[in-house]
């Protein structure tokens, strides 16, 4: 049985929730900042009311793609880390990673952003984007993203968004690689 909508009072899009190890629940989300910029957002809310604990915070404008969204957060070894879609939906899309020693930031950028890209590869899979990683119960990470197939030599496709599946593996600073060094084969 599905429980009651809960409501946050905070705007965007692809919103997530992230629960901290102490039990707190953070809202994040993507909006626009008092000169119209897309940034990301993040509150302290009651997962199962929808009230705020704490004001929204602009926490990242991204690491320099258009349009950053589908934010999610993920704390590992001490780090919050802030993975983002940027770059739009198509061709340019894109997956990128901050972190800090604070939910709130500031962030760092991976400095081998973006993380996971076929902007610039020629090959069957393009627009990849959108991702989540999980740790399964052996200990392996994993990415999970859209992405498009093209008709060959051409910009269009007709099957839509598509799930791809890709080994996440954190190197020796602390940061994911995904699949081939950001590619998925």
């Amino acid at each position: 049985k599905w429980s009651e909508n809960a409501y946050v009072d905070q705007g965007g899009i692809d919103p997530s929730l992230f629960w901290d190890d102490d039990g707190k629940c953070y809202f994040v989300s993507n909006g626009l900042d008092k000169d119209g910029r897309v940034s990301i957002y993040l509150c302290e809310v009651d997962p199962f009311t929808g009230e705020k604990h704490t004001p929204t915070t602009l926490i990242s404008y991204g690491c320099g793609g258009r349009y950053p969204e589908a934010p999610h957060i993920y704390k590992k070894d001490g780090y919050y880390y802030l993975m983002l879609a940027e770059g739009g939906t198509e061709y340019g899309h894109m997956e990128t990673m901050q972190r800090s020693k604070n939910i709130y930031g500031p962030f760092e950028r991976c400095p081998h952003n973006p993380i996971l890209s076929h902007r610039d590869a020629p090959g069957p899979i393009q627009a990849t984007g959108h991702a989540d990683i999980v740790e399964d119960q052996n200990g392996n990470w994993w990415l999970v993203c859209l992405a498009i197939r093209p008709i060959k030599n051409m910009q269009l496709h007709h099957i839509g968004r598509e799930s791809f599946l890709a080994p996440v593996i954190w190197n020796e600073d602390g940061w994911p690689v995904v699949g081939n060094n950001g590619k998925i084969d």
